[in-house]
Order: C-alpha cells, then sequence, then structure tokens
C-alpha cells in the first residue's frame, strides 16, 4: 500500500465511521425512549432504577450476539458504559417526574 493508497484509505474509513455515528445517535436515543417507558412503569410499580439481574441479562445477551472483531470483554465494557448512562437517564425522568 503506497501513502497515496494508505490515505485513501483513512479518508474513507472516517467518512463511514462518520455515517455509522449518526445511526448509533439514533439507536441511542430509540433507546433512551424505551428507558423513559420503563422508568414509567417503574415510577407505578415502586420498582428501583437498578435491577441487577436484569443488567446481566443484557450483557449476556449482547455477548451472545458478539461476532467480533470486539472481545466479549470490550463489547461488555461498552455496554456496561451505555447500561449505566441509561439508568442515569431513567433516574433523572423519574426526579423529575418526566417519564
Amino acid at each position: 500500500m503506497t501513502s497515496e493508497d494508505a490515505w485513501q484509505l483513512l479518508q474513507e474509513s472516517r467518512k463511514k465511521i462518520d455515517e455509522i455515528d449518526v445511526k448509533l445517535v439514533e439507536l441511542l436515543s430509540r433507546r433512551a425512549g424505551v428507558v423513559e417507558d420503563i422508568a414509567s412503569a417503574k415510577r407505578i410499580l415502586s420498582k428501583e432504577v437498578d435491577d441487577p439481574s436484569r443488567r446481566e441479562q443484557v450483557l449476556a445477551h449482547a455477548r451472545a450476539q458478539n461476532a467480533g472483531p470486539l472481545s466479549n470483554e470490550e463489547l461488555t465494557s461498552i455496554f456496561e458504559r451505555i447500561i449505566d448512562k441509561m439508568s442515569d437517564h431513567q433516574v433523572a425522568r423519574l426526579k423529575i417526574g418526566r417519564s
């Protein structure tokens, strides 16, 4: 691969990342909307936001879908961060009553 080829590959790859990121933002927004529905249900059911068994179910499900190239440890770390931020979102909605 020449320097020019590498430069072209870099530019094309960055464009692909930007396109993927748009989809990720859309999906995360959809997930947050569902989290708000969950907050509504939990408020009525007087349930806590944190549900360790559900967290493990979500992580296990994500790992089961993993075909690489991320390791299960890397994927788990990413999903743990998503779950943590969505839990924060759920707590915020419960506090301000917007669920």
